[in-house]
Protein backbone atom coordinates (compact mmCIF):
# COMPACT_ATOMS: atom_id res chain seq x y z
CA UNK A 1 0.00 0.00 0.00
CA UNK A 2 1.25 3.45 -0.88
CA UNK A 3 0.67 6.68 1.01
CA UNK A 4 1.55 10.09 -0.41
CA UNK A 5 3.47 12.81 1.36
CA UNK A 6 5.77 15.80 1.11
CA UNK A 7 9.26 16.29 2.52
CA UNK A 8 9.31 19.73 4.12
CA UNK A 9 12.90 20.23 2.89
CA UNK A 10 11.44 20.44 -0.61
CA UNK A 11 10.70 24.07 0.22
CA UNK A 12 13.03 25.19 2.98
CA UNK A 13 12.07 28.83 2.40
CA UNK A 14 8.42 28.22 3.31
CA UNK A 15 7.09 28.41 6.86
CA UNK A 16 5.53 25.48 8.71
CA UNK A 17 2.04 26.83 8.01
CA UNK A 18 2.88 27.33 4.32
CA UNK A 19 4.17 23.75 4.06
CA UNK A 20 0.96 22.46 5.61
CA UNK A 21 -1.13 24.57 3.24
CA UNK A 22 0.89 23.32 0.26
CA UNK A 23 0.41 19.68 1.29
CA UNK A 24 -3.33 20.29 1.56
CA UNK A 25 -3.42 21.99 -1.85
CA UNK A 26 -1.58 19.00 -3.28
CA UNK A 27 -4.07 16.60 -1.72
CA UNK A 28 -1.29 14.66 0.04
CA UNK A 29 -1.67 12.62 3.21
CA UNK A 30 1.32 13.54 5.33
CA UNK A 31 4.53 15.50 5.81
CA UNK A 32 8.03 14.33 6.64
CA UNK A 33 9.29 17.30 8.66
CA UNK A 34 12.99 18.01 8.28
CA UNK A 35 15.35 18.47 11.20
CA UNK A 36 17.35 21.27 9.62
CA UNK A 37 14.84 24.12 9.18
CA UNK A 38 11.23 23.39 10.08
CA UNK A 39 11.65 21.17 13.16
CA UNK A 40 15.28 21.50 14.32
CA UNK A 41 16.73 18.77 16.50
CA UNK A 42 16.13 19.43 20.16
CA UNK A 43 13.34 22.00 19.80
CA UNK A 44 10.74 19.97 21.64
CA UNK A 45 8.04 22.60 22.10
CA UNK A 46 8.23 23.48 18.41
CA UNK A 47 7.90 19.81 17.48
CA UNK A 48 4.79 19.50 19.63
CA UNK A 49 3.32 22.61 18.02
CA UNK A 50 4.07 21.34 14.51
CA UNK A 51 2.44 18.01 15.34
CA UNK A 52 -0.68 19.75 16.60
CA UNK A 53 -0.90 21.95 13.50
CA UNK A 54 -0.29 19.04 11.15
CA UNK A 55 -2.94 16.83 12.74
CA UNK A 56 -5.41 19.72 12.97
CA UNK A 57 -5.09 20.09 9.20
CA UNK A 58 -5.98 16.43 8.73
CA UNK A 59 -2.43 15.40 7.81
CA UNK A 60 -0.11 12.80 9.33
CA UNK A 61 3.51 12.90 10.55
CA UNK A 62 4.82 9.50 9.41
CA UNK A 63 8.56 10.19 9.83
CA UNK A 64 11.18 12.69 10.95
CA UNK A 65 13.92 13.63 8.47
CA UNK A 66 16.90 14.03 10.78
CA UNK A 67 20.45 14.89 9.86
CA UNK A 68 21.97 12.56 12.40
CA UNK A 69 25.01 10.76 10.98
CA UNK A 70 25.57 7.57 12.91
CA UNK A 71 29.13 7.35 14.18
CA UNK A 72 29.82 11.06 13.63
CA UNK A 73 27.10 13.40 14.85
CA UNK A 74 27.79 12.90 18.56
CA UNK A 75 31.33 14.21 18.06
CA UNK A 76 29.97 17.09 15.99
CA UNK A 77 27.64 18.18 18.78
CA UNK A 78 24.34 16.62 17.69
CA UNK A 79 23.20 14.20 20.37
CA UNK A 80 20.94 11.28 19.50
CA UNK A 81 18.91 12.13 22.59
CA UNK A 82 17.96 15.44 20.97
CA UNK A 83 16.89 13.70 17.77
CA UNK A 84 14.96 10.99 19.61
CA UNK A 85 13.23 13.45 21.94
CA UNK A 86 12.20 15.61 18.97
CA UNK A 87 10.88 12.64 17.02
CA UNK A 88 8.85 11.51 20.01
CA UNK A 89 7.40 15.00 20.44
CA UNK A 90 6.55 15.02 16.74
CA UNK A 91 4.69 11.74 17.18
CA UNK A 92 6.49 9.88 14.40
CA UNK A 93 7.06 6.11 14.23
CA UNK A 94 10.31 6.44 12.23
CA UNK A 95 13.44 8.60 12.12
CA UNK A 96 15.47 8.99 8.94
CA UNK A 97 19.20 8.89 9.74
CA UNK A 98 22.46 8.73 7.79
CA UNK A 99 24.70 5.66 7.64
CA UNK A 100 27.99 7.20 8.64
CA UNK A 101 29.86 9.70 6.49
CA UNK A 102 31.78 7.57 3.97
CA UNK A 103 30.76 5.98 0.71
CA UNK A 104 30.63 2.21 0.94
CA UNK A 105 33.47 1.71 -1.53
CA UNK A 106 35.74 3.92 0.60
CA UNK A 107 34.93 2.30 3.94
CA UNK A 108 37.18 -0.37 5.51
CA UNK A 109 35.49 -3.36 7.17
CA UNK A 110 36.09 -2.06 10.70
CA UNK A 111 34.27 1.18 9.85
CA UNK A 112 31.25 -0.73 8.54
CA UNK A 113 31.28 -2.91 11.67
CA UNK A 114 31.39 0.18 13.87
CA UNK A 115 28.46 1.86 12.08
CA UNK A 116 26.46 -1.38 12.18
CA UNK A 117 27.05 -1.88 15.91
CA UNK A 118 26.25 1.76 16.71
CA UNK A 119 23.08 1.61 14.62
CA UNK A 120 21.92 -1.49 16.50
CA UNK A 121 22.58 0.22 19.83
CA UNK A 122 20.64 3.35 18.83
CA UNK A 123 17.81 1.30 17.33
CA UNK A 124 17.31 -0.46 20.66
CA UNK A 125 16.93 2.93 22.34
CA UNK A 126 14.50 4.13 19.69
CA UNK A 127 12.39 0.95 19.80
CA UNK A 128 11.93 1.46 23.53
CA UNK A 129 9.92 4.54 22.53
CA UNK A 130 8.08 2.85 19.67
CA UNK A 131 10.26 4.39 16.96
CA UNK A 132 12.21 2.74 14.13
CA UNK A 133 15.23 3.97 12.16
CA UNK A 134 15.72 4.09 8.40
CA UNK A 135 18.72 5.23 6.40
CA UNK A 136 18.88 7.89 3.75
CA UNK A 137 19.86 6.23 0.44
CA UNK A 138 22.48 8.76 -0.58
CA UNK A 139 26.07 9.55 -1.48
CA UNK A 140 28.36 10.31 1.40
CA UNK A 141 27.14 7.34 3.41
CA UNK A 142 27.42 3.55 3.50
CA UNK A 143 24.05 3.32 1.76
CA UNK A 144 25.23 5.15 -1.36
CA UNK A 145 24.85 2.00 -3.46
CA UNK A 146 22.41 -0.92 -3.31
CA UNK A 147 25.25 -3.34 -2.60
CA UNK A 148 26.56 -1.14 0.20
CA UNK A 149 23.08 -0.78 1.63
CA UNK A 150 22.46 -4.52 1.56
CA UNK A 151 25.81 -5.27 3.20
CA UNK A 152 25.12 -2.82 6.01
CA UNK A 153 21.59 -4.11 6.58
CA UNK A 154 22.84 -7.68 6.78
CA UNK A 155 25.55 -6.60 9.22
CA UNK A 156 23.01 -4.83 11.45
CA UNK A 157 20.44 -7.64 11.35
CA UNK A 158 17.71 -5.69 13.11
CA UNK A 159 14.05 -5.48 12.11
CA UNK A 160 13.85 -2.00 13.60
CA UNK A 161 16.28 -0.64 11.00
CA UNK A 162 15.43 -0.14 7.34
CA UNK A 163 16.22 2.14 4.44
CA UNK A 164 14.68 4.67 2.15
CA UNK A 165 15.21 4.47 -1.59
CA UNK A 166 15.43 7.01 -4.37
CA UNK A 167 16.53 6.76 -8.01
CA UNK A 168 20.09 7.74 -8.85
CA UNK A 169 20.23 10.71 -11.20
CA UNK A 170 21.87 9.69 -14.44
CA UNK A 171 21.28 5.96 -13.95
CA UNK A 172 19.13 4.15 -16.47
CA UNK A 173 15.68 2.86 -15.56
CA UNK A 174 16.85 -0.75 -15.51
CA UNK A 175 19.70 -0.01 -13.11
CA UNK A 176 17.44 1.96 -10.79
CA UNK A 177 14.90 -0.86 -10.80
CA UNK A 178 17.64 -3.38 -9.95
CA UNK A 179 18.74 -1.07 -7.15
CA UNK A 180 15.23 -0.93 -5.72
CA UNK A 181 14.84 -4.71 -5.84
CA UNK A 182 18.17 -5.14 -4.04
CA UNK A 183 17.10 -3.05 -1.06
CA UNK A 184 13.44 -4.10 -1.12
CA UNK A 185 13.72 -6.48 1.88
CA UNK A 186 14.64 -3.49 4.08
CA UNK A 187 12.66 -0.78 2.31
CA UNK A 188 10.50 1.52 4.42
CA UNK A 189 9.75 4.65 2.35
CA UNK A 190 10.65 6.32 -0.95
CA UNK A 191 11.75 9.80 -1.98
CA UNK A 192 10.13 10.64 -5.29
CA UNK A 193 11.56 12.94 -7.97
CA UNK A 194 12.77 12.83 -11.56
CA UNK A 195 16.25 14.13 -12.26
CA UNK A 196 18.83 13.72 -14.99
CA UNK A 197 22.59 14.15 -15.04
CA UNK A 198 24.53 15.78 -17.86
CA UNK A 199 28.19 16.50 -18.48
CA UNK A 200 29.59 19.77 -19.77
CA UNK A 201 32.33 19.86 -22.44
CA UNK A 202 34.75 20.47 -19.54
CA UNK A 203 33.65 17.21 -17.92
CA UNK A 204 31.69 18.78 -15.08
CA UNK A 205 28.52 16.90 -14.17
CA UNK A 206 25.34 18.79 -13.41
CA UNK A 207 21.96 17.67 -12.12
CA UNK A 208 18.80 18.90 -13.79
CA UNK A 209 15.39 18.59 -12.14
CA UNK A 210 12.39 17.65 -14.27
CA UNK A 211 8.63 17.50 -13.71
CA UNK A 212 7.58 14.13 -12.30
CA UNK A 213 5.35 13.77 -15.36
CA UNK A 214 8.51 13.18 -17.41
CA UNK A 215 9.35 10.15 -15.27
CA UNK A 216 5.96 8.44 -15.20
CA UNK A 217 7.09 5.36 -17.11
CA UNK A 218 10.05 4.73 -14.84
CA UNK A 219 8.16 5.40 -11.62
CA UNK A 220 5.31 3.15 -12.68
CA UNK A 221 7.81 0.30 -12.99
CA UNK A 222 9.39 1.10 -9.63
CA UNK A 223 6.07 1.10 -7.81
CA UNK A 224 4.83 -1.99 -9.63
CA UNK A 225 7.90 -3.80 -8.27
CA UNK A 226 6.54 -3.17 -4.77
CA UNK A 227 2.97 -4.27 -5.47
CA UNK A 228 1.82 -7.11 -3.28
CA UNK A 229 4.03 -6.16 -0.36
CA UNK A 230 2.42 -6.25 3.06
CA UNK A 231 4.27 -3.09 4.02
CA UNK A 232 2.85 0.41 3.85
CA UNK A 233 5.24 2.66 1.94
CA UNK A 234 5.17 6.44 2.09
CA UNK A 235 6.05 8.03 -1.24
CA UNK A 236 7.41 11.47 -0.41
CA UNK A 237 7.82 14.21 -2.99
CA UNK A 238 11.33 15.57 -2.48
CA UNK A 239 12.43 18.72 -4.30
CA UNK A 240 10.79 20.33 -7.31
CA UNK A 241 11.99 21.93 -10.50
CA UNK A 242 13.08 25.50 -9.75
CA UNK A 243 11.92 25.03 -6.13
CA UNK A 244 8.52 26.07 -7.40
CA UNK A 245 5.49 25.21 -5.21
CA UNK A 246 3.29 25.14 -8.30
CA UNK A 247 5.54 22.44 -9.73
CA UNK A 248 5.06 20.51 -6.49
CA UNK A 249 1.29 20.71 -7.00
CA UNK A 250 1.69 19.32 -10.50
CA UNK A 251 4.06 16.58 -9.32
CA UNK A 252 1.60 15.65 -6.58
CA UNK A 253 -1.14 15.09 -9.15
CA UNK A 254 1.16 12.66 -10.98
CA UNK A 255 2.15 10.92 -7.75
CA UNK A 256 -1.49 10.35 -6.84
CA UNK A 257 -2.12 8.84 -10.26
CA UNK A 258 0.89 6.54 -9.88
CA UNK A 259 -0.12 5.36 -6.41
CA UNK A 260 -3.84 5.10 -7.18
CA UNK A 261 -4.64 7.54 -4.39
CA UNK A 262 -6.55 10.16 -6.39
Amino acid sequence: MFRTGLCSITHRDLSVDQIIELALTCGLEGIEWGGDVHVPHGEIELAETVLDRTLAAGLLCPSYGSYYKIGHSEEDGLKFDAVLDTAEALGVPLIRVWAGARNSEDAPPDYVEHIAAETYRLAERAVARGIMLAFEFHNGSLTNTPAGCRALMEAIGCEAVGTYWQPVAGACEADNLASLLTVKPWLRHLHVFHWSKTSTPEGKQTIERHPLADGVTAWRRYLEALDGSEREYWTYLEFSRNNDPEQTVQDAAILKQLTGSE
